[in-house]
């Protein structure tokens, strides 16, 4: 009964944003991306499960602001002319050729069933990046999304800090690393609840720069500390070695010492709690040995994925075919079947669609650098914000590399949107009278 209750609460409540406040949709995908445990919240619909897959409130919000976005296109001559200009930037050519390159991917697949699947759920993702930026108005401050996500990551940090010291997690209790839990809060893995964290430091640093406020620059300052603390504590070498990646870009991007004194002693308090903890150390000496252990399926996995591409190298075994092909040829393990998805994102890119899949994907990423060339010509407030949501991508296609879920990320999709919103939005006259831009006013 409660799952039903909670179930049409979330519909009035995704139908009121829809209405009222169509904005608010995209950052209820911000948050519902944190709260991957709601898929234990819902009524099985086998109906509904058979359409969406398994029901959860990022799912519930992505179709919303689908439909969202497809009936402002019906009525509204304002979003007709947007989408115009959407279908004018380079990173949608890009998505759109990315898409026809999977798809037609059908015709030689393996697993042709998988391939139409994964087809349509990409379909689904690049739906919602065109209805990200159809919702998204001139007047929307594009720093809300970042100042939401590193609210949700500081909301989190009294679960991590109960789950850490009672070791009592609250879903998925599998996560034992030797004497030491490895915290999920609410995620389903502590590496996805790792990456989301990055997402939240890099969105504390936005916040400082563009902060004019002594008493907020402490409180941000506090926040990013505990936002590492929670870091180290999910034991993530990957969501670390992200982090490093990410705040990297920002220093050299940003060259900004509002920035720059707070990731030194980020740094420095990191690497001491990195230090202080025995079993993130032991993890990372271990590195070597899990990779190259005999039966490592890690590297099997990697191995299996580079053996499929150079047997197919021009057009791979089809979206979505990686698992059907490994657990033909490549199990070592014939009874073990757990694990056998790539969790190596450009592996599974370059065994499943080849060259010409590696080529499309890249096209991608010349154009989100090409957006951002973009962003930098206009606004400075703007272009920082840009560097922001750029950030975002790279800690998730970093991240993706050693546990998947590039294009299945929500905040990907999200992220994307807002970098070309920027672009799109900054020729209205409006926006650069907005209260971020206002509030940056002094020196640069």
């Amino acid at each position: 009964m409660l799952e039903w209750v909670l179930l049409t609460l979330t519909i009035i409540v995704i139908i009121g944003l829809g209405i009222f406040r169509p904005e608010g949709l995209v950052l209820l995908l911000a948050l519902s991306v944190a709260l991957e445990i709601s898929s234990t919240w819902y009524p099985d619909i086998p109906f509904l499960a058979q359409t969406l897959g398994i029901i959860s409130l990022s799912r519930l919000t992505t179709f919303a602001i689908i439909i969202v976005a497809l009936v402002k296109l019906i009525t509204c001559s304002d979003t007709r002319r947007k989408l115009r200009k959407i279908s004018t930037q380079p990173l949608t050519w890009a998505l759109i050729l990315y898409l026809l390159v999977a798809a037609g991917s059908y015709f030689h697949s393996i697993d042709q069933t998988k391939t139409l699947v994964e087809s349509m759920r990409l379909s689904v993702f690049i739906a919602l990046y065109f209805s990200v930026i159809l919702i998204i108005s001139h007047r929307f401050n594009p720093l809300i999304p970042f100042k939401l996500v590193n609210a949700v990551g500081l909301a989190l940090a009294p679960l991590t800090f109960y789950q850490a010291y009672t070791g009592n997690l609250l879903w998925q209790e599998v996560h034992v690393q030797g004497a030491f839990w490895r915290i999920n809060a609410t995620f389903v893995d502590p590496n996805i609840f790792a990456r989301f964290l990055v997402l939240a430091i890099a969105s504390n640093l936005i916040l400082q720069y563009f902060s004019n406020s002594k008493s907020k620059l402490s409180l941000y300052t506090v926040g990013l500390f505990v936002l590492v603390g929670e870091l180290v504590l999910t034991m993530s070498r990957g969501g670390i070695l992200t982090l490093g990646v990410v705040i990297l870009f920002l220093l050299v991007m940003l060259r900004s010492r509002r920035v720059l004194i707070p990731a030194g002693i980020m740094g420095v308090l990191g690497l001491g709690a990195v230090i202080m903890n025995s079993g993130l150390i032991t993890r990372f000496l271990n590195i070597k040995q899990e990779l190259t252990a005999p039966g490592s399926v890690r590297m099997n996995l990697i191995k299996a994925g580079i053996d499929i591409f150079e047997n197919s190298p021009t057009w791979g075994v089809g979206l979505g075919g990686f698992q059907k092909k490994y657990l033909a040829d490549y199990l070592a393990n014939p009874t073990d079947t757990s694990v056998s998805l790539s969790h190596t994102s450009a592996v599974t890119i370059a065994a499943e669609l080849g060259w010409i899949g590696i080529i499309s994907f890249s096209l991608i990423g010349i154009a989100l650098i090409h957006t951002l060339y973009r962003v930098s010509q206009s606004i400075k407030a703007s272009y920082v914000l840009g560097i922001g949501y750029f950030s975002w991508i790279i800690a998730i296609f970093i991240s993706s590399q050693m546990e998947a879920r590039f294009f299945e990320d929500p905040m990907l999709w999200l992220s994307m949107g807002m970098l070309v919103a920027l672009v799109i939005n900054a020729k209205e006259e409006e926006f650069g009278e907005s209260t971020v831009f206002n509030s940056r006013r002094r020196k640069f």
